[in-house]
């Protein structure tokens, strides 16, 4: 199909999650396509900026992608309180199978699990994708790039990416992939102090990174906080006094479970069980954290200051080294009675994180894409196989050339193009590096 060679071609990938390559996830049949605008993660912006100033351009990218997977539907999801959404419902109203759901505001309303009931009903099985219950979900920033692909042949080069926390001027706006956070940093003012945590990502998620770090194609946001903020202790902490903290605090209250979004799923992960199973060395249990999405709610639950995702991620970690799969992929028959109860209201888990100040600071929008001095792009920033350059050190390049490809025999991977114009000044196996 000529559409799915245009958006391999352009290099596209996941933008809201791990970075999984569109054209594979999209070589499918499915009866829906849902277009994730959630924005679940509070202090971010980058979603609303699309939605707000490209509305027509995101659902006639919505509906390349029913074309493509031949769904019956697509439904765009969004927040009703976002300012794009009369626009969006009314554009949508006149478009043949294109509808806009509205999203309560809670979080996490992205989680692609909890998305797809929202929006159909459906339950994904444990571990699982969307796409076992007949649905694609596809971010906005996925979702316009697919747009600019099909429609103009235009590559991935550039990201919308806010900017906010301990910085003198938040802004959301596009920047070149591979410009160094350190010069993003710059365009929003700089930092306030120098002693900072930086996250790749919003508050709940987000990665900790250094200011040698690039943005990337999945990066939304870029988050500064004090380092004595508790997110920023909470994310730098050993996990060795993590497993001590757990040993000596876990009071096996239940409240970490009992905000878990995959538990009121109807899935059986129940972080306090799994916390328990550590103190008592059962390991029965511990399988479970396979179905951890790790957006933090647990944390938000835990009265004791605990994090229960920190403790997940480390055991699937070592649960794949140890080559123990998954045992759990049941199919709920329903969720569970109190779940609509329980999703956590983003006022309470800005003032459980003391972050109500970043959320009231005013974000501005940059109209015109960030020059930076230099870019390096990461050949191995997606799910697959890293592309292989195809340049090399003096040639001169534009921006939205191809400058990587998959090997010719890889099964998932993706191109890399040149998000500005300039001379190659480095080339490695991991990334390319380009200069005005």
């Amino acid at each position: 199909m000529e559409e799915l060679s245009k958006i391999r071609e352009a290099g596209i990938v996941g933008a809201g999650g791990a970075g999984f390559p569109t054209y594979f996830k999209l070589n499918s049949r499915v009866e829906t396509v849902i277009g994730n605008g959630a924005e679940c993660e509070p202090l971010l912006k980058s979603d609303q900026f699309l939605m707000k100033k490209y509305p027509g351009e995101i659902l006639k990218g919505l509906s390349l992608i029913r074309k493509i997977t031949g769904a019956q539907s697509a439904i765009l999801a969004l927040k009703e309180k976002y300012e794009s959404f009369e626009t969006l419902s009314r554009l949508a109203s006149s478009a043949d199978c294109l509808k806009v759901f509205g999203l309560g505001n809670f979080y996490p309303a992205g989680d692609e699990q909890a998305l797809t009931y929202e929006v159909t009903g459906r339950i994904v099985p444990e571990g699982g994708l969307p796409l076992q219950v007949g649905v694609v979900v596809d971010n906005v920033a996925t979702i316009y790039q697919v747009f600019q692909a099909v429609s103009s042949d235009l590559p991935v080069t550039e990201r919308v990416v806010t900017i906010t926390g301990e910085v003198k001027n938040p802004v959301v706006g596009f920047y070149p992939i591979g410009t160094s956070v350190r010069e993003a940093l710059e365009s929003a003012g700089g930092t306030i102090g120098d002693k900072f945590v930086l996250l790749d990502g919003g508050p709940m998620m987000g990665k900790m990174i250094s200011q040698d770090s690039v943005i990337e194609k999945t990066t939304s946001g870029i988050l500064v906080l004090p380092e004595n903020h508790p997110i920023s202790l909470n994310r730098a902490l050993n996990i060795q006094r993590e497993l001590k903290r757990d040993f000596a605090v876990c009071c096996n209250c239940t409240d970490c479970t009992r905000t878990c979004p995959r538990y009121q799923l109807g899935h059986a992960l129940e972080p306090h069980r799994i916390m328990q199973s550590i103190v008592h060395n059962s390991p029965a249990r511990i399988p479970a954290a396979f179905l951890c999405c790790e957006c933090g709610a647990c944390e938000f639950g835990c009265p004791m200051g605990l994090s229960p995702r920190n403790i997940n991620q480390y055991l699937k970690s070592e649960l794949k080294k140890q080559k123990v799969a998954n045992p759990h992929q049941e199919k709920p028959d329903a969720v569970r009675s109190q779940r609509e109860w329980m999703k956590i209201p983003p006022s309470r888990l800005l003032k459980r994180f003391r972050l109500e100040k970043y959320y009231q600071l005013p974000i501005s929008s940059q109209d015109t894409a960030f020059k930076p001095s230099n870019v390096k792009i990461n050949l191995a920033k997606h799910i697959g196989e890293p592309a292989v350059p195809l340049v090399r050190v003096g040639q001169k390049v534009k921006a939205g050339e191809k400058i990587a490809a998959p090997r010719a025999e890889a099964k998932l991977s993706s191109n890399c193009h040149a998000s500005i114009s300039g001379s190659v000044m480095e080339v490695t196996s991991n990334y390319i590096r380009i200069g005005e």
